[in-house]
């Protein structure tokens, strides 16, 4: 972390998926603001597609970003990526499902009509690739890039998803049950990326700031593990 650099003053700006806006970012940030008030901290929101371009053109200093297994992701080499947490993904079923509390494997699931997101988007490809690896093609009906929709579908009756666990701990709700899916080893990660000479000695401060937050979400929230180099630290 020290490549990152240490305190210090200036303008950070810093991009995030939606999902970690909302679970990682809040609690992050306001530590920060209050720790840190000598920087200025602007936040910008995309899809890991919109924000590495930005952070290689340095329009980002800092940025959230996430890779699926199964979908085949470098990062740019003059980006500086720090691994912050893995998520499983979590099944959706509506309440009273045969497989709500269960556990059960992906094949189970063979015949449902699927909710998922856009064709283009690494969780649509993560998805359809583990179902291929089980031996089927889901029957997709409906997408949403929004988890919130794909959740209330899910509620509606309208079919099964499978989404993140970060987007899972604030949608799973006593309308929306899940089932554990013992043979999906599909994850996604989440990473900080550092744009080329950002010359700013706060965002090492703000990686170990998020860390904190990367932490206190996993500790909370089950099928989200702490990257190794943050697990092994002890909190402060």
């Amino acid at each position: 972390m020290r490549n990152l650099g240490e305190g210090g003053a200036g303008r950070i700006r810093l991009g995030s998926f939606p999902t970690a806006s909302r679970q990682l970012v809040p609690a992050a940030l306001a530590e920060f603001v209050r720790t840190h008030p000598e920087v200025e901290l602007i936040l910008d929101e995309g899809e890991p597609s919109e924000l590495v371009p930005r952070l290689v053109e340095r329009e980002l200093d800092v940025a959230l970003a996430y890779r699926y297994d199964l979908v085949p992701m470098r990062w740019p080499a003059e980006l500086t990526a720090v691994h912050l947490l893995s998520e499983d993904l979590v099944a959706f079923v509506s309440p009273g499902h045969p497989a709500s509390g269960q556990t059960i494997t992906l094949r189970d699931l063979e015949h449902e009509t699927w909710i998922a997101t856009s064709a283009d988007a690494q969780c649509a490809h993560a998805v359809e690739r583990a179902c291929a690896a089980a031996g089927f093609a889901p029957e997709i009906r409906y997408r949403s890039n929004n988890y919130s929709v794909v959740a209330s579908f899910v509620r509606s009756g309208l079919g099964v998803a499978l989404v993140p666990a970060l987007a899972a701990t604030t949608l799973a709700d006593g309308d929306t049950d899940t089932a554990t899916i013992s043979d999906l080893t599909v994850q996604r990660h989440v990473s900080l990326l550092v744009a080329p000479r950002h010359g700013n000695p706060a965002i090492g401060k703000l990686t170990e700031t998020l860390a904190r937050a990367a932490r206190r979400t996993a500790s909370r929230s089950p099928g989200i593990t702490l990257a190794p180099e943050f697990a092994s630290r002890r909190p402060r």
